[in-house]
């Protein structure tokens, strides 16, 4: 980890590297010159990962056709990358695919997050100026979002800090969604990540993850004064057990096993209570709870 408390220009070929459980950070204060490769490692062969750039100006055609980062492209008429945005607003399709005949120029948007696919176990590099500045992503209200980390740091996501992002976006989430949804691989799932969750948590450099605003919400805020080096605790990309009192209900179909938590509060009602209660997203194998009273 660098954190640079003055001004940072690079002449050279600097690169961070990261695995599946660990990362590099780079931090500075002032401004930065020069271009900076993030590398995102511990990718699966023909599996979805979830990023977001962590560099500004990387040309999405550029990664696409990377020979190192291996992106799948489709057989079919119109050629299509493995690399895909979220737009919930369609009716069908929500997943918007970047075709083979793309605009060159077209860039990765800072604080927007993307699917994407490698055809083999290995790592992707994306390589772009760093942001040093606060980032002001638009959202759609009311409906789901793909966004991510725009910073070669990370970003304290729940009660590891005082000052984290879900604290920060709490009163702009939707009442039955305050939380982070992260691709769980061992689920096959979004899980939620919350204030409420027995382990600290923080967004790797590159993380993307889907939250649903309130009505009225038009934009979050990814505040540069939250970056950090990793957490001695933090589990990077995927969410896991914690080791907190609770019944945790698991359901397998033999391939893969979900899970659901129930905790017990004392300012907790039998009702619906935002915070606590948490909405589920896109899964088509789960095992969930319903509230006692009210349940909708």
């Amino acid at each position: 980890s660098l954190t640079v408390n003055g001004n940072f220009i690079n002449n050279g070929n600097l690169i961070v590297n990261s695995t599946a459980t660990n990362s590099g950070t780079l931090i500075v204060k002032g401004t930065s010159t020069g271009n900076v490769t993030y590398k995102r490692g511990g990718l699966l062969a023909n599996k979805w990962s979830v990023i977001a750039a962590p560099v500004a100006n990387q040309k999405v055609k550029d990664f696409a056709t990377n020979v190192s980062n291996e992106i799948r492209k489709n057989n079919d008429a119109i050629k299509k990358y493995a690399i895909a945005r979220y737009n919930d607003e369609n009716v069908s399709g929500k997943w918007e695919y970047f075709k083979e005949d793309l605009d060159e120029n077209a860039v990765f948007s800072s604080g927007e997050g993307y699917s994407i696919s490698r055809g083999s176990n290995g790592e992707i590099s994306l390589t772009g100026t760093i942001l040093v500045n606060d980032v002001v992503k638009t959202v759609l209200p009311n409906k789901w979002n793909l966004i991510g980390n725009p910073f070669t740091a990370f970003l304290p996501m729940n009660k590891n800090s005082n000052s984290n992002f879900i604290n920060e976006n709490f009163a702009k989430l939707n009442d039955a969604n305050k939380g982070i949804y992260l691709w769980d691989n061992s689920q096959n799932k979004y899980a939620v990540s919350t204030l409420i969750d027995d382990l600290q948590r923080a967004l790797a450099p590159g993380q993307g993850f889907f939250i649903r605003p309130k009505e009225g919400v038009n934009n979050i805020t990814f505040k540069e004064n939250q970056r950090i080096i990793q957490p001695s605790s933090n589990n990077v990309f995927n969410k896991s057990n914690s080791g907190s009192p609770s019944i945790e209900l698991l359901l397998s179909d033999k391939i893969y096993t979900v899970k659901t938590a129930i905790k017990f509060f004392d300012n907790a009602t039998r009702g619906f209570d935002p915070g606590y209660d948490i909405g589920n997203f896109n899964s088509s194998f789960d095992v969930f709870t319903k509230l006692v009273s009210g349940n909708n």
